[in-house]
């Protein structure tokens, strides 16, 4: 995940990246999956922000594909409604007034989302 990064980083700057926590359920606490350390990682080493905890949405399995690995139905709903709540705080706080055009916003970033 480093790399991708680092690599847009060098093109834009100021580019932001988010991260979702998100794994596949295991019989492991939440806190003790790998891949959900490595993306805790990427976000405490300021890389990228947090994204929304994905997880979450794994307690109900009408909302996964029988292999629990992808979201459907309902689930991709909250899916969506998760990263909207994630990213509207973000893009709410970047925003700024261009008084040049009659006082209409306009979102100066556009985030990376893995």
């Amino acid at each position: 995940m480093k790399e991708p990064i680092l690599y847009t980083r060098k093109l834009q700057p100021s580019l932001p990246w988010f991260v979702a926590l998100n794994s596949v359920k295991t019989a492991l606490p939440k806190n003790d999956i790998p891949i959900r350390r490595a993306q805790k990682a990427v976000i405490d080493s300021g890389l990228a922000l947090l994204g929304p905890d994905t997880d979450t949405l794994r307690e109900n399995p009408e909302w996964m594909e029988a292999s629990g690995a992808e979201f459907v139905g309902e689930g991709l709903k909250h899916h969506g409604e998760l990263w909207f709540e994630v990213l509207s705080k973000y893009l709410d706080s970047k925003k700024k007034i261009d008084t040049r055009r009659r006082g209409h916003c306009r979102d100066t970033y556009r985030p990376y989302l893995i």
